[in-house]
């Protein structure tokens, strides 16, 4: 079991390399040309391996998800709608099991999320995050928020269907956050919640305002783990847990535009979300009906190509490597492709920083003329 770890581990850090090189290229060749066309494309590329990633939750761990909702019609509306989902944060994996869902319904190519910066940092995936457009914080709202205003602005009239998952929390609740977020209820006069910690509504209302005439619709989604708190190591450890989700669906128009309004409405949906999940302590599920999907079959099928394609280079290295001379010249080859391929990333990772700098001194420049008009 700790070998298949270690290759299913190895897989997907190669795996999450080349995806991530193939996204840097689009965005350089593509992005100049057309934002769209590029989107487009590099939505494509990245769900190559995230696919993984809900292969790894759905067919290696075999995670039991069971999705409720109040009635049928919440899944026929989900479906490839551009939405904003509004989530508890239990686990630090609910970015993951928001994906499970997301192609459940026809959306993860669209999927973006708020992250802490830290997560840029991740092998692959941090790369593969960015250049599809999430948005990375540093939980300073005074550093935030000039940053949150312009990335979600430009997530408007997005090519595919967009699904933005916002963690209002701000972190991953544990017992301690727990009671400080009950204190400060009580200090302020806020509803205090048993389940769920009190939301950062500043986020909530800034991404509101600027997606409110790109999206559908508001889900809030609330997760709860019967079993186990899950994390990656969990689910490479290919131990089945149970994982239940309660979705409710609200049509844009039921936002209120209004800042004061609208937080007062994220502060309800939290409200709603710890009502819910007393619901699920005591019955040990969540009210309304099953909207259950079956599990991936596209993730399967990307798996085992991606399976195919490695570990079968890898053999036919191995086996060509039984003859001395063709060993040599194979070795040579893929010598000269790794530096090849070094050069490459070294190359586009030049342009990028160049455009990247062209689009800084543009923005400066608009700047200021605008003031010197």
């Amino acid at each position: 079991m700790r070998i298949a770890r270690v290759l299913l581990s190895s897989l997907m850090f190669v795996t999450g390399l080349i995806v991530s090189t193939m996204q840097l290229a689009a965005y350089v060749l593509l992005r100049p040309i057309s934002l769209s066309l590029f989107r487009t494309v590099n939505a494509q590329i990245a769900v190559l391996f995230w696919l993984q990633l809900i292969w790894l939750a759905e067919w290696w761990a075999k995670i039991d998800m069971q999705i409720f909702a109040p009635n049928q019609e919440v899944a026929q509306a989900l479906e490839h709608e551009h939405k904003v989902i509004l989530g508890n944060h239990r686990s630090d994996v609910d970015w993951l099991f928001g994906w499970v869902i997301a192609q459940k319904f026809g959306t993860l190519e669209g999927s973006k999320c708020l992250m802490k910066s830290s997560l840029l940092r991740v092998p692959g995936l941090g790369l593969s995050w960015w250049l599809s457009d999430f948005i990375f914080l540093s939980r300073n709202w005074e550093k935030d928020k000039d940053h949150l205003n312009k990335s979600t602005r430009a997530l408007q009239h997005y090519p595919v269907p967009l699904c933005f998952m916002i963690y209002a929390e701000g972190t991953r609740m544990t017992p301690d956050k727990l009671k400080a977020s009950q204190e400060f209820c009580r200090e302020r006069g806020l509803p205090v919640l048993k389940n769920v910690m009190c939301p950062r509504t500043k986020g909530w209302n800034l991404v509101m305002k600027e997606l409110r005439n790109a999206v559908d619709s508001v889900v809030t989604l609330t997760l709860e783990f019967p079993d186990v708190e899950p994390n990656l190591f969990t689910l490479l450890a290919g131990k089945p847990f149970r994982v239940h989700a309660y979705m409710e669906r609200f049509p844009i128009d039921a936002i209120p535009k209004d800042a004061k309004a609208s937080s007062e409405w994220c502060m309800s949906a939290f409200q709603r979300m710890d009502h819910v999940l007393e619901h699920h302590n005591k019955t040990g599920t969540f009210p309304g009906i099953s909207i259950n999907r079956p599990r991936s079959t596209k993730a399967l099928v990307v798996m085992v190509a991606w399976m195919a394609l490695i570990y079968g280079s890898i053999l036919l290295y191995i086996a060509m490597c039984s003859q001395p001379l063709t060993a040599a010249i194979t070795t040579a080859v893929i010598i000269g492709t790794v530096e090849a391929i070094i050069q490459v990333g070294t190359f586009l990772t030049s342009k990028m920083r160049k455009v990247k700098a062209a689009a800084k001194a543009k923005a400066k420049a608009t700047h200021a003329a605008k003031k010197t008009e």
